[in-house]
């Protein structure tokens, strides 16, 4: 991390969140995405995509359709089409459903990325060999992990992949340790996004770590917020706070947060009983916060 800047977390029951104006990174604790859910059930009852990622658009040579069973996405013959989103991220867990529709197609989740998709990490379902395999999209003689495990046309798996610095780990199914464990330094941060390669696939309850809160949604943003391994990261560029305003409206309430510094600059805290622009409102500045626990 740049000198200069300051990491803090702050775990949110019913708050508005603020970064300091000198350059800054503010994290709002969450809970991990969760895995385990009944593979027969997974698509029955969807009726469209369910998705955390945001700006969804191709690249390559292919189609994305969102269908009643989630998003469906069909490269042409031997060609690669990836769908990408404008959800970036550093630190994270992302996972999605995937149905692998056409045997000899290759079903990936796409992260760390570029914005064409390869300059990348890329975890792969490669059905036609059997394999997981954990991948640097840029080409041969870096990272490629493989591991055999049963896969079937028309079967639903769960794709998982948690991204903590250089560390990047893979899960499988129901097991609590990771298939693969691999540290590789490529890729810091970058966009998220699927593919698929001479085929097609369902993809379903595509999700990214996100803030566990009662807020409601996002009403008004400034400076620049990103998914986290512990919930929400909000970066001030040293000329205006990183502010995120969000639809829960309170008279009466009870605000409280964990929050964490990792450098001695910059301020962050919890704003309530604010406006809809967050220009008229009551603070907890950053003593305040640093009591919730510094590290």
């Amino acid at each position: 991390m740049g000198k200069g800047k300051s990491v803090l977390s702050i775990l949110l029951s019913s708050a508005l969140i603020f970064a300091g104006l000198d350059a800054g990174i503010v994290r709002a604790a969450g809970a991990e995405t969760e895995t385990g859910k009944e593979a027969n059930a997974i698509f029955e009852s969807a009726t469209k995509l369910e998705t955390n990622l945001t700006g969804w658009r191709i690249e390559g040579k292919g189609r994305m359709e969102t269908v009643e069973q989630g998003l469906l996405l069909v490269s042409e013959p031997r060609e690669n089409v990836m769908a990408l989103t404008e959800t970036r991220a550093a630190d994270f867990i992302y996972e999605a459903d995937v149905m692998v529709t056409e045997r000899q197609a290759d079903a990936t989740l796409v992260f760390r990325s570029n914005q064409d998709g390869w300059s990348s990490y890329m975890l792969q379902l490669v059905l036609n060999a059997g394999l997981i395999r954990l991948k640097d999209a840029s080409g041969e003689g870096k990272l490629r992990e493989e591991r055999r495990v049963d896969l079937a046309e028309g079967e639903i798996y769960h794709l998982k992949v948690k991204a903590e610095g250089s560390r990047l780990q893979v899960y499988w199914g129901d097991r609590y340790e990771p298939l693969i464990d691999v540290h590789d330094e490529a890729y810091a941060s970058g966009y998220l996004g699927l593919n698929v390669w001479d085929g097609s696939a369902l993809f379903q309850n595509v999700k990214v770590s996100e803030l566990n809160s009662n807020l409601g949604a996002a009403i008004a943003s400034s400076g620049a917020w990103q998914p986290d391994l512990r919930g929400e990261l909000g970066t001030a560029d040293g000329s205006r706070r990183a502010l995120r305003i969000y639809e829960g409206y309170e008279r009466d309430l009870v605000l409280e947060g964990n929050v964490s510094f990792a450098a001695d600059q910059g301020d962050a805290g919890l704003r309530f009983r604010a406006n809809e622009q967050g220009t008229d409102t009551r603070r907890l500045c950053e003593k305040t916060a640093a009591r919730f626990g510094r590290s």
